[in-house]
């Protein structure tokens, strides 16, 4: 992983919206990074050595350290390039921002995904298809 001091490393898939906000927030604060694209179903060895507890994406790699997980990268950003904040600098308006943010991963991605991949078609999925609604509402 030749990287030159200050360039980063995103490592992610395409379809993950995770990954999607990671490049957003970078993007947002023009920050140059290189992107790498992995594969969702045979995970690289560098990928397993980057993320060895969730195995996941995001990982963003800076100074050739490892930041895995979007909300945790997203923060590491808003940190380290403070002159444009991406999160709200009141602290009760912050910690709203997390909460929905953690709200988005944790009941309408897993609701939306749940609908589209893990239900079979019939009663099941139109029950997860309801719960997306609802918690996208």
């Amino acid at each position: 992983m030749a990287m030159g001091a200050d360039l980063m490393l995103l490592l992610g898939v395409r379809a993950s919206p995770f990954v999607r906000r990671v490049q957003m927030v970078l993007d947002l604060k023009g920050i140059d990074y290189e992107y790498r694209e992995d594969d969702l179903l045979n995970k690289s060895p560098l990928l397993l050595k980057l993320n060895p507890v969730h195995k996941k994406f995001p990982v963003l790699v800076h100074h050739g350290k490892p930041i895995p997980e979007s909300q945790v990268i997203i923060e590491y950003i808003d940190e380290k390039w403070a002159d444009k904040p991406i999160l709200p600098l009141d602290p009760y308006d912050r910690a709203m921002a997390r909460f929905w943010a953690r709200y988005f991963d944790e009941k309408c991605i897993l609701a939306v995904w749940k609908a589209v991949w893990v239900s079979p078609p019939g009663e099941e999925r139109e029950k997860a298809c309801e719960e997306a609604y609802e918690t996208s509402s």
